[in-house]
């Protein structure tokens, strides 16, 4: 799982999106240019913690993006680890790893899910999660 995950890394550090180019004449150039979206929420489940985490965070960071990493509730201390290990890589807020039992009172899944400065929700897991 760690030689996989950290293949992903190396995948998505490689990562470029060139502009689309519709059009380029003498008069006129058309392109689409991606630009970051924001906050993404990382939902990830108990089984590979550590390869399905990196699939997610990975290319979102290398894309511009900041991640918001909610770990399965079974797995929590291999997000904390991990975030931890990487803190050192990244600047302050890239990645943030939040954790709880979605069976609280207070439910961490679904408030990154309805929260209004997330801009994408990439989860795994089953329906309920979704």
């Amino acid at each position: 799982e760690v030689a996989g995950a950290a293949g992903l890394m190396k995948k998505a550090i490689e990562l470029t999106v060139p502009p689309e180019v519709y059009s380029d004449t003498a008069t006129r150039r058309i392109e689409v240019v991606r630009k970051p979206i924001g906050v993404v929420a990382a939902i990830t489940p108990w089984n590979f913690p550590i390869f399905c985490s990196v699939a997610k965070f990975a290319p979102a960071i290398v894309l511009g993006n900041t991640v918001v990493w909610k770990p399965s509730p079974f797995t929590p201390l291999t997000a904390l680890r991990m975030g931890e290990i990487l803190q050192s890589a990244l600047p302050p807020g890239v990645l943030n790893v939040v954790t709880g039992d979605d069976k609280q009172r207070f439910n961490v899944g679904a408030h990154l899910t309805s929260h209004a400065g997330v801009s994408k929700v990439s989860f795994t897991g089953s329906v309920p999660t979704g």
